[in-house]
C-alpha cells in the first residue's frame, strides 16, 4: 500500500520527487498553464490512490497480509518493491549530480 502513495506522489515518500523535477523544470521554461494542468492530474490522481490505500487499510480481514511477516515471506512483493526504491533513487541522483 505505500507503493501506492509513493505512486499517487505523496511529498514524503520517493515517486514525489520525480513529479517534483518535472515541475520545476516547467516552471524554468514558464508554462504555467501546463503546470496547473499537471499538478491538477496529479492531484486527481493521488485522490484514487489514497481512496484505494484507506479502503484496503480499513478493511479488517482475520489475517492481515501487510503485516511484516506477510512481507518478508513473498519475496517477489519485497523485490519488486526494492527495485522501485532503488530505481527511483537512480533517477534522483542522475539528475542531481549530471544536471
Amino acid at each position: 500500500m505505500i507503493n501506492f502513495l509513493s505512486l499517487g506522489g505523496l511529498p514524503p515518500f520517493l515517486g514525489f520527487a520525480p513529479k517534483f523535477i518535472i515541475a520545476e523544470a516547467i516552471i524554468y521554461i514558464n508554462y504555467y498553464f501546463l503546470l496547473s494542468i499537471f499538478i491538477i492530474i496529479n492531484l486527481i490522481t493521488l485522490y484514487f490512490y489514497l481512496r484505494i490505500s484507506f479502503s484496503a487499510f480499513l478493511i479488517k480481514y482475520p489475517n492481515n497480509y501487510w503485516n511484516k511477516s506477510y512481507l518478508l515471506n513473498n519475496y517477489r512483493l519485497f523485490l519488486t518493491s526494492l527495485l522501485t526504491f532503488l530505481s527511483i533513487e537512480g533517477i534522483i541522483n542522475f539528475y542531481i549530480f549530471f544536471i
